[in-house]
């Protein structure tokens, strides 16, 4: 008995409906669009004219779906021929005979065998591994018979892979409604064909021949001449043509099984009764035997069948891949008992079949109760499981049938107590007649009624015993209390106490005790200068002093000493055109108004008349000033008794003058009579300075006018 899959409900129903409820499991829209993406009618101009998607997937799903709805039953008597077999609509509960027997059938007494068939099962039965085997054989199969492809390796991507061009073609290549009469016809008492008509390959599995027009028919119009007088309805509804794949799929024609059947092991071959060691195999080589079986699968077929052969097979492995088989799960196709390939050598075929004896199935029911305890796990079905509930296994019994196990697991608690304890460094603990003296955790297991064991955990710490230390200053004079005692003096005091875990422990004093501090400060000032000292601006020499807190905090002194220094008293004189201040400072600054001339001694020598400063300092840093106002200029005798010469006029800016014999005082007036400019002149004058116009050069007593053109 070998398990298939584990479902967990505490609560387990199923209402059986007439729907496939696992097609949307194992394949997707998008799947389906990538998997066959030149599908007729999808992919530029197709040859036989489709224009829409005539193998879509929800023509799929709405085939699977519409056919779940039927069931059908087949009764057999072993050694009588004939065999009556019956419809049933599950929706609306009619029933019809598919085919039917003679009166003598049901006078033999001989003991009948039934077969159901219940399309629902259609890639949707127990096993979740043969529900992806038979999807990929189905998919390999209809691929196979439409594809348009022409190039291997399967599932390659090459531009003629034949996986991307399965579903190309709706009806056999070669055949038209109009140019196919009489053919794929064949004499039958039951479903004689239409003279008119041909019965070439139409949909997914391109069903051929009148008397598998005529078997389809019945089975879904209960009608066998709608499709035999009108075939060409399979290449025109495309719902209609992928029943017709699933009914060819799904029903046994005696003395052929289903390939649903061989694909979830319910075909069971007689030993001895089959010549050929290939029929002896499993899986999905009985699919194409089934199917093209007296073409590619015999000892006599040919190089060109038993090369379509390989094909079908790749097409499978292709199919598995995709359903998620690993590369070990699909060799295993080809291994032991199971075989992909229905031809390997004229010594290696298969045959055609002598039986349609399948396993009749009786479904089977047990259950049984199993009691853990909380702390333990159960396997059910290679899966761990530790919550109480009741939980169904459904699984293929030994003679391949569906089959139902109900487990109750009951779970009886087991009970775990937990001890916190802590005590003191040194201190012990009783624990289960042991006294303990170290931390840890520490066990005992006891049997409670209900045969589970249980636990008493002891976590066991120890307090370890305080040292705290204070750190504390004083000043000289003050004190600290401590265990009733007034300290003044620096040490380490230690006293004994329990911390607030209750053990001993030990309380350190550090008493450190400081002194008061005293600070003296020497500051020298300028007269009218000022020290700012305890919050007071003090602008007299003398002796000052301070109380204050020290980075201890204990009360000290500062004591200022402060000397005011006298300012340099500073005079200045003009001499012969000069400047002179008062000599014997350390630094001097001469100003023209408040610009800044030279920094150069006690002398200037000015170049023009202005207000002129001197600021000196002293050895002390001590700083004064003093004011001249030098007005002087150079008197006319300084100009050369002989000819004033001024030049060129008109000028670009420099004006020479001739006949000076030193340095003299020249001033530049408009022609409005303001001054513009005053200067000592040598030899040239710069007024590029000034606008261009007329402009006057005064000497002393002489006067020359100018041009300037700038």
């Amino acid at each position: 008995m070998k398990r298939r899959s584990l479902f967990l409900a505490l609560i387990f129903a199923h209402t059986l409906c007439a729907q496939n409820t696992n097609l949307d499991n194992l394949l997707t829209q998008t799947q389906w669009d990538s998997l066959f993406p030149k599908r007729a009618g999808t992919f530029g101009t197709h040859p036989q004219g489709y224009t829409t998607d005539f193998y879509s997937f929800a023509k799929l799903k709405q085939a699977a779906n519409d056919l779940a709805d039927y069931k059908v039953t087949i009764r057999k008597k072993i050694g009588v021929w004939g065999e009556l077999t019956t419809v049933t609509r599950i929706s609306t509960n009619t029933t019809y005979n598919y085919s039917d027997v003679d009166a003598w059938w049901y006078a033999n007494s001989t003991a009948e065998t039934v077969i159901q068939v219940d399309f629902k099962d259609f890639v949707n039965r127990v096993s979740t591994v043969n529900n992806k085997r038979e999807l990929a054989a189905f998919l390999a199969n209809i691929s196979k018979e439409t594809t348009g492809g022409w190039q291997t390796p399967v599932g390659g991507g090459s531009a003629g892979d034949y996986a991307l061009w399965g579903l190309y073609f709706v009806h056999e290549v070669g055949y038209s409604s109009t140019t196919s009469a009489g053919t794929y016809s064949q004499s039958h008492a039951e479903y004689p064909p239409n003279a008119s008509k041909g019965y070439y390959g139409r949909g997914p599995i391109q069903l051929s021949w009148n008397y598998n027009y005529g078997q389809f028919s019945k089975f879904i119009f209960n009608d066998k001449n709608v499709l035999l007088n009108n075939p060409d309805t399979l290449q025109k509804d495309g719902v209609l043509a992928f029943k017709s794949a699933i009914w060819f799929w799904m029903m046994p024609q005696c003395p052929k099984p289903s390939c649903h059947q061989v694909m979830h092991d319910l075909w069971l071959p007689v030993t001895g009764e089959y010549s050929a060691n290939k029929m002896f195999k499993k899986g999905f080589a009985h699919t194409n035997n089934i199917i093209n079986g007296g073409l590619e699968c015999r000892s006599t077929s040919t190089a060109a069948f038993t090369t379509k052969v390989v094909l079908r097979s790749d097409l499978y492995k292709f199919y598995l891949s995709i359903a998620g088989f690993n590369a070990t799960q699909i060799a295993a196709e080809n291994t032991g008992n199971n075989s992909s390939l229905c031809y390997e050598s004229s010594s290696n075929a298969m045959q055609d079949y002598i039986n349609c004896a399948v396993v009749v199935c009786t479904p089977t029911s047990s259950s049984r109760t199993k009691t853990i305890c909380s702390n333990e796990t159960y396997v059910y079905n290679q899966q761990t499981i530790s919550a109480p509930g009741i939980y169904k296994d459904t699984f293929i019994n030994a003679k391949g049938c569906d089959s139902v196990e109900t487990l109750t697991l009951v779970v009886n608690q087991t009970k775990k107590t937990s001890i916190n304890q802590s005590i003191c460094a040194g201190d012990s603990f009783k624990f289960r007649n042991i006294y303990l003296r170290s931390a840890g955790i520490y066990k005992d297991t006891l049997v409670s009624q209900n045969g589970c064991d249980s636990t008493i955990e002891l976590n066991l710490s120890f307090n370890p015993t305080s040292l705290k230390t204070i750190n504390k200053t004083i000043c000289v004079g003050d004190s600290v209390l401590f265990e009733n005692q007034y300290l003044k003096s620096s040490g380490i005091y230690q006293a004994k106490y329990k911390n607030q875990l209750g053990c001993d422990s030990i309380s350190e004093l550090h008493l450190m005790v400081k002194a008061a501090s005293f600070t003296t400060i020497n500051r020298s000032i300028c007269l009218g200068d000022s020290v700012f000292f305890n919050n007071k601006h003090i602008k007299l020499s003398g002796t000052y002093q301070a109380k204050y807190q020290n980075q201890h905090g204990c009360d000290s002194l500062v004591s200022l000493n402060l000397t005011v220094n006298p300012l340099p008293i500073v005079n200045i004189s003009q001499t012969n055109n000069q400047l002179i201040a008062t000599p014997g400072f350390s630094k001097y600054k001469w100003f023209l108004n408040s610009t800044l001339l030279s920094t150069l001694g006690n002398t200037h020598q000015p170049n023009q008349t202005g207000n002129y400063t001197v600021e000196v300092e002293n050895a002390n840093g001590c700083k004064n000033k003093a004011n001249i106002n030098y007005t002087q200029s150079l008197s006319i005798h300084s100009i050369h008794t002989g000819q004033i010469e001024i030049y060129p006029s008109p000028s670009s800016g420099i004006i020479y003058i001739k006949g000076l014999s030193e340095p003299t005082i020249v001033k530049v007036y408009d022609v409005l009579g303001v001054k513009r400019k005053e200067v000592l002149v040598d030899k040239s004058l710069d007024i590029t300075d000034l606008s261009k116009g007329l402009y006057w050069i005064e000497l002393g007593i002489w006067r020359k006018k100018i041009v300037l053109e700038n």
